[in-house]
Parts: C-alpha cells; structure tokens; sequence
C-alpha cells in the first residue's frame, strides 16, 4: 500500500471518501460480513473513526452473540470478532436458515429503497475468498460459487431498477493479504500486483466519458486513481473546485488530490505509464522492466506481515535487491499499535484468567469437567460421519470418538494453542498433523475446535468410506483441512518439515500419531520443529510394544534419546463396546491410556548441533507449549509414566538412536 500526502493544504475535511460523501448531503453504508466491534485488526474504528448512517456488521454482531448464547459460552468483546462465533456457517442457523451473503445486500436494496431521493454511498468488504489455507484451489471456488450465485442475483436486481441510469458500480479485489502455501503459487503471485477491478458506468451519466473508460482497460491504474475518479463523480462543483487546491468557495474542503492522479472517466492513462509516475511501490509493480523480482518465488510481499515482509526488496542507494533479510524489523517503529489492539489483549488476558478460574472451581486443578462439552457443530459433523461410514459394511478401527478425556483435553489444549498463537502472531493458523484418518472423526475434532485451525491427514485412504468422508470434511471447512494419501512411513518425511522459513513443505505446530505406520510418531518427531506437541492413539496399555513405552516402542526410544520433554499421560473411562472394531469386538470392555509431550528439538532433522537444548527451548513454540504445563492439566486423571529401564535404553543406542541426523530412529 502506499499514501501521499500533500505538502501544502488548507483542508478542513478529512481525506477519505466516507467524510466528503457525508460532507455533501450523500447517505452513506459501511458493509463488513463479521462483527468487527473492538478487532485490532480493522482500520474503521482504529486509523479513522467510521460515521457512516448504516453499519452492516451490527447485524452480524447479533448473530454473533446469538451464536455465543447457543454454545453456552460467556459473551465477551474479543470473541464477537474473532472467529469462534459460527462465522465459518454460510448459513444465520448453521446450515439453514438466510445466507449470510445475502444480509449486506439486503440493506442496500432497503437503502436504495428508503432514501430513493438523496445520493447514496456504499462500501460493502465481501468476505467470500478471504480464507488463505493450504488449498487455495477452495479460496478460487468460494469467490467463484459467490460470484455466480449472490453477487449475480444482487446485480440483476440493482441494474433491473429504474435509478441504475443514475448508479456507478465498483467492483474491486484485493489480493494484498496472503498467507499459506498458496504465496508460493504462480497465479497468486501473478494477482498480487493486478487487482481486479469492473466499473459499470451508466452511458447516460452526465461528467463522464465511456470512451475515456474503454481507452483506460488494461492499462496500469492504481488506487490513487480510482480515489481521484470517486472524488471527481460524488463531489459537487465546489469540492472539485477545492481538489485543484481552490478555497475560495469558502465551503470546508477536503485535502486536493493528487496532481498526477488520473481520473478514469475523464482523462486517458498514457500507454507508456511507469510504476514509477503511477506511485506504485516496486514490489506492487506488474511493468515487466520495472519488477524488482520475478515470480515464481517463495512467496508474496506484506510489509506488515511478521512472515510476509521477508518477500519485500530490500531498498539500497544502488537501486533494489530481492533479499531475504533474518531479522524481523521493529514493528512498533514502523506504525503505532492502535490503542485499541493493547486494550483487546488486555482484555484477552483477563478473560483467560476469569476461565481458569471457573475451571478451577468446577474441578480442582486446570482440567474440564470428566465429560467434554461438544459443540452442535462437532456432534452434527459426526453424526454425518456415521452415516457415510454405515453405507460401507466394514470394521472401524476405532476413533476418538470412544474417548471422552482425550476430546476433551484435545479441543482445550487446540483453543488455548491458538489464543497464545493469535496475540504472538496474529493471523497464523495452528498446523495440526494426523498420521490415521480413520473415519475422520479426530480431524473433524480438531477442525471444529477452533476456526483458525488447519488438518493436515496422512493416510493411505484406501478404506471405502474414507474418501467420502474426507470430501465432507473438504466441503464443510474449506481451505482448512488437506489429505496427503500413501504409506505414512513414507509420505510424512517427505512432506514435512521443521524448518519455519520453507515454503515447500508443511511445519506442524500439533502432532497425532494414529496410524499402522510403526514409526510414525518418530517420524512426525524428527521432522517438526522444537515446542510441537506430540499426542498419540490411545492404548490398552502403556508398555506396548510399538507405540509408548515397551522396549522397543517409539515413545521409549524418543525419551532415551531426549526428543521429547514434559511427557504426561492419561487414563480413560473404562467403557463397554456397542459395536465390532478392528481392535476388539462388541461387548468387550476397554480401559485406555494415552500420553502427551513436546518435542525437544534434539532428534530434529538437519538441526545445528552447535545449538544447546537452552537455545532451543528458547523458540517461541516451546515457549507456548510450555505454558500449558501438562504435568498440571487434569491430575485427578493423570496415570504414572512407565519408568525409563537400563534395558530399554541399551537396546534404544544399539538401534542406532544417536545416529546420523537424517535417519530413522527405530
């Protein structure tokens, strides 16, 4: 993005568009698809005070809190805005019920209806593709199912209306925030720097030019002309007369515009234009012989992104450079942090200590109640899930859903990940690998926990069921959730990776080994960086042989080895089986255990071995997952850790366990 401001002004009107239009007699509407009251991350409210005559999103502020009552969970300011308030449902009751789409479009029609007599001003931030996960082939179909089915409808209306001879229409993309594999993709790289924008221009209207419009398509335009051009349209002879710096109608005046802005409906764009004369920064740039790096690169840049910034070039006296730099700039220096984002953590903070000690006071020590609470949305996904499981005859292996401790602790564990996730960096998605997919019902856990999660599931997916439901899943959160199909022995160390500055593989921040694969956890291990949490399946005991602490299983050469740290286990209800499973039959009566840990860092692949394990519980991941402090969470349920024998750990160095950075610890 960029800003000009003028050296000289004698304006006694703020700049943006909202203020000029209510300025001059025009009814103005704000559209947002979300409940933004008291969001950080928005500039209405925080960069400039929003005073438009209708605010769209109070409407999604109730349903919001519509939302929160029906979940049974207390109504705070910052979980109106942040996420976790069915804002994913494309549907005011879930699945049913008005789209929501359909709300913002709602009240411009009213509007257009209501005040059919004075000039009307409105912006409405549709959220359709704003979902950057690893499958951003969803990103291009949500925008497109939105395109084809909402937008289109509300166009047909408006244009159908006698007044569409007097109404301009703007529609504009943004492709300035991306995050996930998808600023690796050409295509992403490609939009980064041309934004989509469509006028539809009445041939009637009166100051402008079709022509002009017609001569401008294709050519390089920016948002300081689309700024000029609005001005030009909405303001009345005397405003215009203030842009070219003129106050002698004595009227309060807005700041001029840019001398070398064009206005589109008037003023044709030269076809020579530079980057340069246009004012767009360098890494904005599409001219070809201005670009200062050429896609495909490793990602798209964002200088106010803690991640994305690295993709920005670096300005030097000799011109630019496509550098990565290794160190994250001051933030606080380059823009001031609206009171608002420290208020909001505040009140984050405090929200958190008023749950813990709720929790405290319901069962002792920082654990849930003995049963999990789950939500409509879960219990609705599982129940689908059954059904497609039931139209393939066969034996499940079993699920997460035979285990109420581990649902539980697992949503609790998710929801408080992400919240330390969203104050250290804002906007990043908690990474959750599963080796097992079984029927799915652990991811649709995981999924459902909390929106800014993203499952990734190694399976082989050769059960008739598993593909059906894995489509589901795709379906109900899209963007979110990806399947990486193959032997997990083989798939999880090709496509994973602990190092945080590739883009070519997936980082995990939570780690679930549930699969056949008898090395998955020690892979899942060796291949993700130091602070991930690993969890595994739950057993019918705990000195197995090939899961946790057996001679030879893997948690026992893990712990010998010191890749894992703070390992805490569990025990589950003892329950009765109503159906057959792989592992047993109906009627048996089961009583499993399972365990947690975090990953050390010290059997990493390709880690420096100058670094010391201090250095490495110093990243900022371990740092979060530390703070759970497992070895407190639920002691009323907690069992002892097997003890770490002689025997095991001889058998553990003779396997090779300290072996060569890049092998397999088995």
């Amino acid at each position: 993005a960029s800003v000009w401001c003028p050296t000289t002004s004698n304006a006694t009107l703020s700049p943006f568009l909202f203020d000029i239009a209510r300025e001059t007699g025009y009814v103005t509407l704000f559209g947002e698809e979300f409940c933004f009251d008291h969001s950080p991350f928005v500039a209405q409210g925080n960069i400039f005070d929003l005073k438009a005559d209708i605010k769209v999103h109070t409407a999604h502020c109730h349903l919001a809190e519509r939302y929160l009552q029906q979940q049974n969970q207390t109504i705070i300011p910052k979980k109106l805005w942040n996420g976790k308030t069915g804002f994913h449902l494309p549907c005011v009751d879930g699945d049913q019920g008005l789209e929501k789409n359909s709300i913002p479009f709602f009240h411009i029609l009213q509007m257009w209806d209501k005040y059919s007599d004075s000039p009307r001003f409105a912006f409405l931030n549709v959220m359709a593709a704003h979902d950057y996960a690893p499958r951003w082939e969803a990103m291009a179909l949500n925008a497109e199912a939105y395109d084809d089915q909402i937008l289109l409808k509300f166009l047909k209306e408006l244009l159908s209306r006698p007044d569409a001879s007097n109404t301009i229409i703007v529609l504009r993309s943004d492709h300035g925030l991306q995050d996930g594999p998808s600023i690796a993709d050409y295509s992403t790289q490609a939009e980064h720097a041309r934004p989509w924008t469509e006028i539809v221009l009445p041939q009637s209207l009166s100051g402008t030019s079709l022509e002009a419009l017609k001569k401008n398509q294709e050519r390089l335009a920016s948002g300081f002309d689309l700024y000029h051009t609005l001005r030009s349209i909405m303001a009345s002879s005397s405003l215009n007369d203030a842009m070219r710096g003129d106050s002698s109608s004595g009227v309060r005046v807005p700041p001029p515009v840019p001398d070398w802005s064009i206005n589109l409906f008037t003023q044709e764009i030269p076809v020579g234009r530079t980057c340069l004369e246009g004012r767009i920064p360098q890494e904005l740039c599409r001219n070809e012989n201005e670009k200062t790096f050429i896609a495909p690169s490793f990602g798209t840049c964002n200088k106010f992104d803690r991640v994305l910034h690295f993709f920005c070039p670096e300005m030097s006296t000799g011109g630019s450079r496509n550098k990565v730099r290794v160190e994250y700039p001051d933030v606080k220096q380059q823009i001031k942090t609206p009171k608002r984002m420290k208020n909001a953590k505040r009140a984050h903070k405090n929200a958190k200590r008023t749950r813990k000690k709720i929790t405290e006071k319901k069962t002792g020590r920082r654990c849930l109640a003995p049963l999990p609470f789950l939500s409509k949305e879960l219990k609705d996904t599982w129940q689908l899930i059954d059904g497609i499981v039931e139209g393939f005859p066969s034996r499940v292996s079993g699920g997460i859903f035979l285990y109420p401790r581990q649902q539980s602790l697992f949503s609790a564990i998710v929801e408080k990940l992400e919240s330390a996730l969203e104050i250290s960096h804002p906007g990043r998605p908690l990474r959750i690998c599963e080796t097992g997919f079984g029927a799915g019902h652990s991811a649709a856990l995981f999924l459902a926990a909390s929106r800014n999660t993203v499952v990734f599931s190694f399976d082989r997916f050769d059960r008739r069921y598993q593909r059906p439901v894995a489509d589901l899943l795709t379906e109900k959160y899209p963007g979110r959730f990806a399947t990486i199909a193959g032997n997990s022995c083989d798939t999880v160390p090709a496509s994973l990776s602990p190092d945080l500055m590739t883009r070519e593989k997936i980082q995990c921040d939570l780690l679930h080994g549930s699969s056949l694969c008898k090395s998955d956890n020690i892979d899942l291990v060796q291949n993700s960086p130091p602070g991930a949490l690993l969890t595994s399946t739950s057993m019918g005991s705990l000195v197995d042989e090939e899961v946790y602490f057996g001679s030879e299983a893997q948690w026992t050469k893990l712990r010998a080895q010191k890749c894992i740290s703070d390992i805490t286990c569990f025990d589950e209800e003892e329950m009765e089986l109503d159906q057959n499973f792989i592992f047993s039959r109906q009627g048996n009566k089961i009583h499993h255990k399972f365990c947690m840990a975090i990953v050390t860092g010290q059997c990493t692949k390709g880690r420096d071995s100058s670094i010391g394990e201090p250095a490495l519980r110093d990243s900022p991941l371990f740092t979060i997952t530390k703070s759970l402090d497992l070895k407190n969470m639920c002691p009323q349920y907690q069992v002892t850790v097997p003890a770490q024998g002689i025997d095991a750990i001889v058998r553990a160095n003779v396997a090779g366990l300290a072996a060569q950075s890049d092998s397999t610890l088995q």
